[in-house]
């Protein structure tokens, strides 16, 4: 409406009050959105560093170390190589990689734009990239260290190329399956996005279909390429990225036919319906904007626009579909509410109330402005802090990297003995019916256990579900040393004037902490004196002859350095997604 008024006129000028108010609602709106943005960089050094993110930052360091061995989910790791030479501890190397994913957030959000433009005037694109960067999803993992920032910009870039028409309409198609390519090779998930790349491109081509019925095998033909060069690019990529694995890594069949059948044939209608229902009562206007702007889509036969939708249907199926990847989903049916607002402007102009049309998109702007800020200062306190103490204190006891047992690999410059302890890794875990710790302490040795997440919590439901003898050896080769660092060893209460035998987690040096001098394998030792056990795992305790009562005897891996002499932090240490 705005574009075909201002079409009339001069170019660079305004033909009316009305038009300077529309300039106006717009340049509130552009600068509504630059405000988030910067609120989200902001952000980037405050919102808590899920474990997921802990997880890709580890993969990049295996790579580095040469023990990669993740085909289909791993390429990714080759563009940040660099930051495993970076001084500084995990958490702030977070923060630098969620600096360039919240340039990614920008890009994105710009070719959201860009998408919408194809079929909405410039203030009805500038309020759906208002609305998209409002929802609480955004707000919180729009820049987040995952493949899923990563995914947002390519996708939406596949979306803007699909169906384009022009003279380099083939170029525009095999742009958009390299962009398509790429989001395959960084996450299987991209192929998600395939359904509305499809439609998107058959319905752009619906008036060419109308003049010519061999028209619409020609559309099947551009998204043929499209499609071809995706194939292409990812299989070359991917050929590229296998040279720099570890000997033993998952085929790609084998890797993918797990995926989909544990992430979307294995699951329930509507998985993480418990996550649905709260993202839509926390952007409970977004939400009703999109049915709204679906119905203004089919009334003016907009298919191509109407299509975008298609992008949510992964919510109906796909297992992970956790808050941290509704950007991806959200972002190409936001063009829905930029219909919906041109709606308003149009009808209110057609029935001679143009104010209120303005007025009426004015206040929906700035409903979106202020649910964005009540999400800002929701997310404003520092979550980071418990995390920057525990990694500071492992590297303070552990100056020098040593193999370690964790949840989601929180010390990535550390070497991970054991498996990604997601939901999903227990699960694959528990269905091969294999310990994991015998083979962890015979083979890697680690003298670090970190408890920072309930399934490795003595005592806590989700330990529970680990196998006996897991918990059993979880149980038994650590000892408390600070707050949710165990370090390998074992707390032994010797008989007044009597012996014992322990036995330790794996052959090595060892702390003994004590009271008094005890014979150890006959051998006079004091307090805080090493042994080291090399040849064997059990020890012969001995207290003093003239010991009256039972002596406590802590055996503690030796080269645990002192521990910070302040608290603690309470747990838990991630932040409910």
């Amino acid at each position: 409406m705005e574009g075909s008024r201002q079409s009339q006129a001069a170019p660079g000028k305004i033909q009316s009050g009305q038009d300077k108010i529309a300039l106006m609602l717009r340049s509130a709106c552009v600068a509504a959105v630059a405000a988030i943005l910067l609120a989200k960089l902001f952000l980037v050094w405050r919102i808590n560093v899920n474990w997921d993110e802990f997880y890709f930052l580890s993969n990049v360091y295996s790579l580095v170390r040469g023990k990669l061995t993740l085909l289909l989910q791993g390429p990714y790791t080759h563009l940040f190589a660099w930051i495993a030479h970076m001084e500084a501890q995990e958490v702030d190397q977070i923060i630098s990689l969620r600096a360039l994913m919240w340039m990614l957030l920008a890009l994105s959000s710009w070719l959201l734009y860009r998408l919408a433009r194809r079929w909405a005037t410039p203030i009805g694109a500038t309020i759906a990239v208002l609305a998209f960067l409002s929802t609480w999803p955004v707000m919180k993992h729009g820049s987040s260290f995952r493949a899923d920032s990563m995914l947002l910009p390519l996708t939406l870039g596949a979306l803007l190329l699909a169906g384009k028409d022009g003279d380099r309409r083939y170029g525009y198609d095999i742009a958009a399956g390299l962009c398509l390519g790429a989001a395959i090779v960084l996450t299987t998930k991209a192929v998600l996005m395939i359904p509305v790349l499809v439609l998107l491109a058959i319905f752009s081509d619906t008036h060419r279909m109308r003049r010519n019925g061999f028209r619409a095998i020609w559309s099947l033909g551009r998204i043929g390429i499209s499609i071809g060069a995706a194939a292409l690019l990812a299989v070359a990529l991917l050929a590229a990225h296998a040279t720099q694995l570890a000997p033993d890594v998952e085929s790609a069949g084998k890797f993918a036919a797990r995926t989909v059948a544990t992430a979307l044939l294995e699951v329930p209608f509507l998985p993480r319906a418990d996550y649905f229902r709260h993202l839509v009562l926390e952007d409970a206007i977004y939400w009703l904007m999109l049915p709204a702007g679906l119905l203004v889509a089919i009334r003016r036969r907009n298919f191509a626009a109407a299509s975008c939708l298609v992008s949510l249907l992964p919510v109906l199926f796909y297992r992970n579909a956790f808050p941290y990847y509704y950007p991806v989903m959200l972002a190409p049916a936001s063009v829905l509410i930029a219909l919906l607002a041109d709606e308003i402007l149009r009808e209110t102009e057609y029935r001679g109330a143009n104010k209120i049309g303005i007025l009426a998109t004015g206040v929906l702007c700035l409903v979106l402005a202020q649910h964005a800020w009540e999400g800002f200062m929701a997310l404003r306190f520092d979550e980071q802090a418990k995390q920057r103490s525990i990694i500071a204190a492992v590297h303070k006891v552990f100056p020098i990297p040593v193999p370690y047992i964790d949840h989601g690999g929180m010390i990535a410059s550390f070497p991970k003995a054991n498996f990604f302890m997601s939901t999903w890794g227990v699960e694959a875990y528990l269905r091969r019916g294999r310990d994991f710790m015998p083979e962890a302490l015979e083979k890697y040795r680690p003298p670090l256990l970190l408890v920072n997440h309930g399934v490795l919590h003595q005592g806590a439901l989700l330990f529970r579900q680990l196998r006996e003898v897991d918990r059993q050896l979880l149980a038994s080769s650590y000892v408390d040393y600070w707050g949710p660092l165990r370090v390998a060893g074992v707390d032994v209460l010797i008989p007044a004037g009597q012996a014992t035998i322990t036995h330790l987690p794996f052959p090595g040096r060892y702390r003994i902490e004590t009271s008094v001098e005890i014979l150890v394998d006959g051998e006079r030792i004091k307090p805080g004196e090493t042994i080291d056990t090399r040849d064997s795992l059990n020890v012969a305790l001995k207290a003093a002859p003239q010991s009256l009562v039972a002596t406590a005897v802590r055996l503690v891996w030796a080269d645990a350095h002192k521990p910070p002499s302040k608290p603690p932090p309470d747990l838990p240490l991630y932040s409910p997604l």
